[in-house]
């Protein structure tokens, strides 16, 4: 993303927008191709400045964020009697760290794990939850 302090020069990340009488969008996340699933949307008639969304991490808590060594994962939702699954993720979408939870909170070790951004994946049997986890030292 370009313009936006702490993001300049990613690899493989473009955004623009201009706004005004041409409406223009330009995404590139070629180096992610095919990893994540990308979702968003364009609104350009807004009746109003404000707009409530709900939150789409309604499940997960995750705490310290940005975390060191470790990380507590809450899931709010309920708990089936196989548990949860988790798969860490890094930022090129590579599993680096998985396992499986038996109460509804617990901590993964982020020790052994390069600072940067990772998904953390949760999967209840029924519904998947993908939260944004930053490691920093």
């Amino acid at each position: 993303m370009q313009g936006l302090p702490g993001l300049d020069g990613l690899p493989g990340m473009t955004l623009s927008l201009a706004v005004g009488e041409e409406e223009e969008i330009e995404v590139d996340l070629a180096i992610l191709e095919g990893q994540i699933e990308l979702e968003f949307g364009v609104q350009t008639d807004c009746g109003s400045s404000v707009m409530e969304t709900a939150s789409p991490l309604h499940g997960l808590a995750l705490f310290p964020n940005p975390a060191h060594s470790w990380i507590q994962v809450t899931w709010t939702g309920p708990l089936s009697g196989a548990g949860l699954a988790w798969t860490l993720r890094d930022a090129a979408g590579r599993r680096v760290d998985a396992g499986r939870a038996r109460a509804s909170r617990w901590e993964v070790d982020l020790g052994g794990h390069a600072p940067g951004a990772y998904l953390i994946e949760v999967f209840d049997g029924v519904q998947r939850q993908v939260g944004r986890v930053m490691v920093a030292r």
